[in-house]
C-alpha cells in the first residue's frame, strides 16, 4: 500500500482512497440546509486560487463534455408534436390562451403593476416583491371589452389572488373603490 501524499500547505492528515470513497457514498444525494450553505459560502469567501489552478479548472470544464453525444441526437420522437401528440386538440388554441400570451396583454399587466407600484393592493397586505399577479376586477369572461383597460386591473400577491379566485363578484366593488380612491 502506497502512502498518500500530503500537500505541503495541508493541515489535515491524509485520507486514504477508501476513506474518500466511503465519504462520497455517504454524502450521495444529500442536500444541505440554507444555513449550512450560508456557512459554506462564508468559509469560502475571499478564498483565492493560483493562476495555474484556475487554468486547470478551466481546462477540466472545457474538456469534460467534449465528445459526449446526447442520447437523443439524431433521433425523432413520433409523438413529440402535431397530430400524433397525446394532447393534440386539432390545432386550435383557445381564445383565452391567445389573449393571455399576446403582447397587448403583457403590456396591460405591466401597466397595472407600474400603476400599483408593484405592490399588492389587497387591504392589509401590501406585499411588495416578485410574486405578484394582475387581476381583472370585472371578470375576463363576462366583460371582454375591458380586458385591456388598465382601470379594470389590480395588483395582488399570489396568496391574496388565491383568496379572491372563484369569488370575484364578492370583491368586485371593493377593488373598484380602491382603484377609484387611490388613482382618480
Amino acid at each position: 500500500m502506497t502512502k498518500p501524499k500530503i500537500h505541503k500547505f495541508s493541515t489535515r492528515s491524509p485520507m486514504s482512497e477508501n476513506t474518500k470513497r466511503r465519504i462520497g457514498l455517504a454524502n450521495k444525494g444529500r442536500s444541505f440546509s440554507k444555513e449550512h450553505k450560508r456557512k459554506i459560502g462564508l468559509a469560502n469567501k475571499g478564498r483565492s486560487f493560483s493562476k495555474e489552478h484556475k487554468r486547470k479548472i478551466g481546462l477540466a470544464n472545457s474538456t469534460a463534455l467534449k465528445g459526449v453525444v446526447p442520447w437523443n441526437k439524431g433521433k425523432k420522437c413520433p409523438q413529440s408534436s402535431g397530430k400524433k401528440h397525446w394532447n393534440w386538440k386539432g390545432g386550435i388554441t383557445p381564445k383565452n390562451k391567445k389573449i393571455r400570451i399576446s403582447l397587448e396583454y403583457k403590456a396591460w399587466r405591466l401597466d397595472v403593476y407600474k400603476r400599483d407600484f408593484y405592490t399588492c393592493q389587497f387591504p392589509g397586505c401590501g406585499y411588495k416583491g416578485r410574486d405578484i399577479e394582475a387581476h381583472h376586477i370585472k371578470p375576463f369572461k363576462k366583460h371582454p371589452e375591458l380586458i385591456f383597460n388598465k382601470d379594470n386591473g389590480i395588483t395582488l400577491c399570489k396568496e391574496c389572488h388565491l383568496i379572491v379566485r372563484r369569488k370575484e363578484s364578492a370583491f368586485e366593488e371593493l377593488f373598484a373603490n380602491i382603484i377609484k380612491i387611490k388613482y382618480n
